[in-house]
């Protein structure tokens, strides 16, 4: 039985389970490896965005953009120059 299926609200409807469409292989494996696979940076910190279209509003890369000015602005504020 599903947790979901436990909880009274999900108790007379079907649960299905739907697989992550993320490879879990890369995960499992080096990180400097990997970068070097995949040609990333050995930087100690990258952000990645995944998506079809960034054209299309569901995957969310416009708050993406202001989370990144965001970042951008408190990084800024934090160095000394």
């Amino acid at each position: 039985m599903l947790l979901l299926q436990i909880k009274p609200v999900f108790k007379d409807n079907e649960a299905h389970i739907i697989p992550s469409a993320i490879n879990t292989e890369y995960h499992s494996q080096n990180k400097s490896a990997m970068r070097l696979k995949l040609g990333i940076p050995e930087n100690p910190f990258t952000i990645l965005f995944s998506g079809a279209s960034t054209n299309e509003t569901r995957k969310g890369f416009d708050l993406f953009l202001i989370a990144l000015k965001r970042f951008n602005l408190a990084l800024r504020s934090k160095l000394p120059w």
